[in-house]
């Protein structure tokens, strides 16, 4: 009996195996193990939106793994074996999510694909109208799906206005420009128009003329940039920074003083050293470049400093200065004079020596190079105002009675503008092409004057005696390019004091 339990066994044993193997061998499709979704997030999306989409049997090579919303394939992004994340590709429309791996496919839910919410994007202003130097402020309102973006602000033309990321707008220079703000795919603009703005060096007396400060004027409206004893104000414009330098009677030895927005930005010399005195300034590309002199051991020395760094232009031990600087296509030109036997007026280039003069006393205080890369240069030669171009007498513009002197020059389309002083009679002078066109009384100020020209104006600073107040006043005289006087600004202190302007740029 036990036998044939044993046998019965071993037969059922032998069948269960032949059977296992069999099927193994011929497995039943609809028993494979293809993917299957569990879910996706979130339901709904623009095209660009990110789903999730969980389940089990993906493919861990996400190349591997077909998904399509609809009809639409999707980018798949990563994948694992139970994770798969998509993006929501252009021309997707609302349909049901589908996975396929090695031809097996698995259909879940319906993604509902929305349209985009768009980005409006408005300005406070449409036009705004500001001077060389003034700020204003265009608030940009931001609604829909980039409200929460960052603007990004932009001015078609720098050399008329910069703008920062807040939408605060620097007027850099005179002209229009577009200002322009966008944040997604939205974008709005202004129109901005800078006008000219008149800036002026100079300084103001305290106290009954015990002692000037440096000022500068910004449009008409002063700024002492100095509470220090301080006088001749020479400025410089270069993008959204106004450059004043001057030097200051403080105690110890006379530093030049640099200053950046009427914040002091840099001092040339200490009072451990010798006296130094500023008499032009010119910035290009950021560099500082301000001619003057330096007095050691009783000596005058003709200077020359970029950002501080000193160049000696005269000979040593051979007593000069430096009266003014230009600068143009990388060559410094620099007027000045030299003492040999007598005061001769020369000019430098690229520390080169142009004489102008020769055993006669003579001295320059201006320098200008027109679009020819001619030199004109503002003096005088004996007691006559002289205008030379190159190293000949342009015009001589004394009455050969009286002492008189050229101070300023500009050349602008073929005309010469040129301003300057009767030391004799106090009177200051204003010239065009060697003409006299207008003359006023200065007083103790006629030697102060200095010119600008911009497009189709003439201004000249300068100083007016108020024989009423018994002071004088800084004044800028606007002309016509033929030299008609168009208006008389007063730039006068408040108190009583005078004030006197000793350089101008328009721009």
């Amino acid at each position: 009996m036990r036998k044939i339990i044993l046998g019965t066994s071993f037969v059922l044993s032998f069948c269960l195996v032949i059977f296992s193997c069999t099927k193994d061998e011929n497995p039943d499709p609809s028993e494979q193990q293809g993917p299957k979704i569990s879910s996706f997030s979130p339901l709904s999306g623009p095209v660009g939106t990110n789903v999730f989409i969980t389940g089990k049997n993906f493919d861990p090579k996400a190349a591997n793994n077909v998904v399509k919303i609809g009809e639409t394939k999707a980018t798949v992004t990563s994948a694992n074996a139970t994770e798969i994340f998509i993006t929501v590709p252009e021309g997707a429309t609302t349909g049901k999510i589908s996975i396929s791996v090695n031809g097996n496919t698995d259909t879940g839910g319906t993604f509902t694909v929305t349209q985009q919410e768009s980005t409006a994007l408005s300005l406070d202003k449409e036009t705004l109208e500001l001077r060389t130097l003034e700020e204003g402020i265009i608030a940009a309102t931001v609604t829909g799906a980039g409200a929460e973006d960052q603007i990004t602000w932009g001015s078609d033309d720098e050399n008329v206005a910069i703008v920062d990321a807040e939408g605060r707008v620097t007027a850099t220079g005179a002209g229009t420009t577009t200002i322009t703000a966008t944040v997604d795919n939205a974008s709005a603009s202004a129109i901005l128009t800078v006008n000219p703005g008149i800036f002026v060096g100079g300084y103001t007396e305290k106290n009954n003329g015990e002692y000037g400060v440096a000022t500068v004027w910004q449009n008409g409206f002063s700024q002492e940039i100095s509470q220090i004893s301080s006088y001749d104000t020479y400025i410089a414009i270069e993008g959204p920074n106004l450059y004043a330098t001057h030097v200051e009677y403080g105690e110890g030895t006379r530093p030049i003083k640099v200053y950046k927005n009427n914040t002091l930005f840099e001092t040339i010399g200490s009072p451990e050293e010798n006296n130094k005195a500023p008499k032009g300034i010119q910035v290009i590309d950021g560099q500082i470049h301000i001619c003057g002199l330096e007095v050691t051991n009783g000596t005058q020395y003709a200077k020359y400093w970029v950002n501080g760094e000193e160049t000696l232009l005269s000979e040593e031990g051979q007593p000069a200065s430096a009266q003014g600087a230009y600068v143009k296509d990388g060559h410094i030109y620099i007027a000045g004079r030299v003492y040999t036997n007598t005061h001769n007026a020369l000019y430098w280039v690229d520390g080169n020596t142009y004489d102008l003069t020769e055993n006669v006393s003579s001295n320059t205080y201006d320098i200008f190079v027109d679009d020819n890369n001619d030199v004109y240069v503002a003096g005088h030669m004996g007691s006559e105002a002289t205008i030379w171009k190159n190293t000949d007498v342009l015009y001589d513009l004394g009455d050969g009675i009286n002492s008189t002197a050229t101070k300023s020059v500009v050349v602008h389309d073929n005309k010469v503008y040129a301003t300057g002083v009767d030391w004799t009679s106090n009177m200051s002078k204003f010239w065009i092409d060697g003409q006299l066109v207008h003359e006023w009384q200065a007083g103790g100020g006629a030697g102060y004057s200095d010119i600008s020209v911009h497009e189709d104006k003439v201004y000249v600073a300068g100083c007016k005696y108020d024989q009423n107040m018994n002071r004088h006043n800084a004044t800028v005289w606007i002309y016509d390019l033929n030299g008609q006087l168009l208006e008389e600004l007063d730039y006068s202190a408040v108190s009583t004091d005078s004030s006197y302007a000793t350089s101008i740029i328009v721009k």
